[in-house]
């Protein structure tokens, strides 16, 4: 059996998902190495995985600080607030992660498609990567609008201009941080990597994307070694012991969940809890933490707010899912039948909104008009057209068809075989 490392940001939205690939990963009978930062210790060691750290020099509240800062922020500003802090991770990061490698004997490192300096490393250590995609594909495409942004897909010549006006203008921001990590390639003496067709590295052998591909807008330039396996279902959850089921009082259920920045947002919940006044439904919140003080005062009386929930299960009885935009909740609510209504903040969160709409499953308010007249009138247009059920229903079967852990388990073992 093979001995395995994971490298991922430092969110739960990704690092959750890998999580989930460890431990069955384990139960195949590798050996798997988590190497993430002190804050993500607790969870890792918890699914039975092992933790080594980097970012030592990072207090062990760094990301929860970063994160609170990036809850004010929006659009391109909080992206261009991300790349500093990127650069800053990522200089700590390359030091840590070379030395913790040589200590590993690894047979292969599984590297998250928005960190790259697991790829890096893995080429200057001459160990075989995959690259693992927990949010949308973030391959470069002409015809696909970047995925920072919430363009309608579209062939004609005027979208394709759009779309590369738009990518030449994300370019020239994020200039500093392709130039490091091609920086720390040419110190490597590794050939420099080409930040117009791809983000980050990406490896030669595998992609895997957890997204299935009736998800994505078209794409015509997807390489072979490029797999939607669709999500990884956790076959051993976290018990639900504790969630108050007996609260659930028979009327529509609408769960809110709005990911690991957007949850310190106590304004938007009640934002979001105001605009449901004239509506006949019951809101529950997932908060995701315990710091986030949401006022009662405005929320309707029969609201259920809860630090975390068993998502899949409650959105077994929901009829609506308001959320950031984070692939995991998207995919939990369609492959149970839930239209989707996003509210995105920033980073890949507007392609996903995007696509919601494209593909008729659900609608999105920009985050720049977001008020509770906007989210009142959104919530009540997918609530009372079938068009948007019978489209989320259509998604459920599809997903019913994929099983995405055990197709990874299969590319990832096969891949193994071959490279190692």
């Amino acid at each position: 059996m093979a001995k395995i490392g994971i490298i991922s940001p430092p969110t739960l939205g990704h690092v959750n998902p890998f999580l989930i690939l460890g431990k069955a990963l384990i139960k195949r009978g590798h050996d798997v190495v988590f190497f993430q930062q002190i804050d993500m210790k607790d969870k890792i060691e918890h699914a039975g995985i092992t933790f080594r750290r980097i970012g030592k020099s990072l207090p062990s509240d760094s990301i929860k600080t970063v994160q609170k800062e990036l809850g004010h922020k929006h659009g391109l500003e909080a992206m261009r607030f991300w790349m500093k802090q990127q650069i800053g991770l990522f200089k700590m990061w390359f030091i840590d992660l070379p030395k913790l490698i040589d200590h590993e004997n690894l047979d292969c490192l599984l590297v998250d498609q928005s960190d790259p300096v697991g790829a890096c490393v893995a080429e200057y250590k001459n160990i075989p990567f995959i690259t693992v995609c927990m949010g949308l594909d973030l391959d470069w495409e002409e015809g696909i609008p970047p995925f920072f942004l919430d363009w309608e897909y579209g062939e004609d010549e005027k979208q394709i201009i759009r779309n590369k006006i738009g990518f030449k203008n994300f370019v020239r921001d994020f200039q500093p941080l392709f130039d490091y990590v091609n920086k720390k390639r040419e110190e490597y003496q590794i050939s420099s990597y080409d930040y117009t067709k791809t983000l980050y590295p990406v490896s030669p052998i595998a992609q895997i994307a957890q997204m299935p591909e009736f998800l994505d807008y078209p794409r015509k330039q997807k390489p072979e070694i490029f797999h939607n396996t669709g999500p990884f279902i956790d076959e051993d959850p976290v018990a639900d012991i504790g969630f108050p089921y007996e609260k659930l009082n028979g009327k529509p259920l609408v769960y809110i969940s709005l990911g690991t920045i957007l949850n310190m947002r106590s304004d938007v919940f009640e934002m979001i809890g105001e605009s449901f006044s004239d509506i006949h439904a019951q809101l529950l919140i997932s908060t995701g933490n315990k710091t986030t003080e949401i006022s009662t005062d405005v929320l309707p009386e029969d609201t259920i707010i809860c630090e975390y929930v068993p998502q899949r299960k409650v959105l077994e009885k929901a009829s609506l899912c308001i959320t950031h935009g984070g692939m995991n909740t998207v995919m939990d609510a369609l492959s149970q039948g839930v239209p989707v209504l996003v509210i995105p903040i920033s980073f890949d969160q507007p392609g996903t909104a995007a696509r919601i709409k494209y593909k008729k499953a659900g609608e999105f308010i920009k985050f720049s008009t977001l008020s509770k007249e906007v989210i009142n009138e959104t919530v009540k247009k997918i609530m009372n057209d079938p068009a948007y059920y019978e489209k989320a229903k259509e998604m459920q079967k599809a997903f019913s068809e994929l099983n995405g852990l055990e197709t990874a388990i299969h590319i990832i073992e096969k891949k193994i075989k071959d490279h190692v």
